[in-house]
């Protein structure tokens, strides 16, 4: 006896026979050949041990695809013409592109004399030199200290040598007496 299975014209959205499943609505609507195959396969997928990590991966390879999209539009938004406008919508001045605005508006605040709220800040510094200054003495100081701490661990040693050599020495008289 020979049985023979002809499957002709199979459709990943065709119904299984009665069976149903539950949508993100909580829904109850029947189970295609495709939601199927994805459950049995994401059941495969977490029993085995080298897949354990296949979720963060997932996730990772997302972010990367919606960063390198966010990345391409923001190229083109700083690229592509802006016309400036008015409080009530009218153009003013030629258009300008994103990225020229920026820069102006950057080189305008660095440009702004900050007043000091310390002794250690002239009172006409803009952000750019309080900025170095603060760096500047950070850098300083660091290495001072480092290099202090380098001299007493100098001294340390030194005054340990010479604490040791002058107890050996009394031990040596105290006992050749």
């Amino acid at each position: 006896m020979e049985i023979v299975v002809q499957v002709e014209n199979v459709d990943i959205n065709a119904q299984i026979g009665d069976r149903y499943t539950y949508d993100e609505d909580e829904q109850r609507v029947p189970l295609t050949i495709g939601e199927a195959i994805a459950e049995r396969v994401a059941q495969m997928l977490t029993k085995d041990d080298s897949y354990k990590d296949l979720r963060q991966q997932i996730r990772d390879m997302r972010v990367e695809e919606m960063r390198a999209r966010v990345v391409a539009e923001l190229e083109a938004a700083f690229l592509q013409p802006v016309q400036k406008t008015s409080q009530w919508g009218e153009p003013t001045g030629n258009p300008t592109t994103l990225r020229l605005e920026i820069m102006k508006l950057a080189a305008k605040a660095l440009e702004i004399p900050r007043p000091g709220y310390s002794s250690s800040y002239p009172r006409e510094t803009n952000a750019v030199q309080q900025f170095l200054q603060r760096e500047i003495e950070g850098v300083v100081k660091k290495e001072l200290a480092e290099a202090m701490a380098d001299e007493k661990a100098k001294v340390v040693a030194a005054v340990r040598a010479k604490a040791a050599e002058l107890i050996a020495q009394a031990v040596k008289e105290g006992i050749g007496r």
